[in-house]
């Protein structure tokens, strides 16, 4: 019989030490800090949604974003508001 290794395992876990859920913490199961924002290539792979979508939801005002040295970054938050359905 195999045992699963939970070390490795990407999946919400329950932080021993304060019982709550690592989603609900902020941190990952190997304690860093989720990103904060993410390119619009990146944003598509994660919400499945196409990345000319995206900037079409971008330039409408829908999905906030922020331009950083030339780059135009999707905040976590933002994507999080748009598919809860919040919106900009």
């Amino acid at each position: 019989m195999r045992t699963r290794d939970f070390r490795s395992s990407t999946a919400p876990f329950t932080d021993i030490k304060t019982g709550r859920d690592n989603e609900i913490a902020g941190r990952t199961e190997q304690g860093a800090l989720p990103r904060l924002g993410y390119s619009v290539a990146e944003a598509s792979q994660i919400t499945s949604i196409s990345e000319s979508k995206l900037w079409e939801l971008i330039r409408f005002g829908v999905l906030r974003s922020v331009k950083v040295a030339g780059r135009r970054i999707v905040t976590h938050a933002a994507l999080t508001d748009l598919l809860n359905g919040e919106g900009a």
